[in-house]
């Protein structure tokens, strides 16, 4: 399995771990919702950190190919983010149109949903098109 391959288990994992804690730990948490979610964002955010440093990817290392791929990925991972937030704007007007206030909570979740779907895209399509190319 090629670094850039590893590097995408670790974020798929990392998300899968860090959303499963959000959404367990929140609704049991009476007060300080919004900061545990944002503690959640930043751990994964370290956890994505960590992973690429143990993997041991370097990008000077790559080549044309890698390159490539590692464009496209992050434009689909962009993608994915921007659809994330627009459709959670959207929601969130909804929910929140009759007294016009959005809770810290939402727009805290809001901002871990959209970064977690950016990796989640961003490793599915890294591991779909290594897969492609080989």
């Amino acid at each position: 399995m090629l670094p850039q391959q590893k590097e995408a288990v670790v974020n798929l994992c990392g998300a899968v771990l860090f959303s499963a804690l959000v959404g367990v730990l929140i609704p049991l948490i009476d007060s300080f919702e919004w900061e545990a979610v944002l503690l959640a964002l930043v751990g994964f955010i370290i956890v994505v950190w960590a992973g690429r440093a143990i993997v041991g990817l370097r990008t000077k290392a790559l080549d044309e190919r890698d390159i490539s791929i590692r464009y496209k990925t992050g434009i689909a991972a962009m993608h994915g983010f921007g659809a994330v937030v627009m459709v959670g704007a959207v929601v969130l007007i909804f929910l929140n149109r009759s007294d016009l206030l959005v809770p810290a909570l939402h727009v805290a979740l809001l901002a871990f949903v959209s970064w977690i779907a950016m990796y989640v895209v961003w490793s599915v399509t890294v591991l779909v098109l290594y897969r492609k190319a080989a």
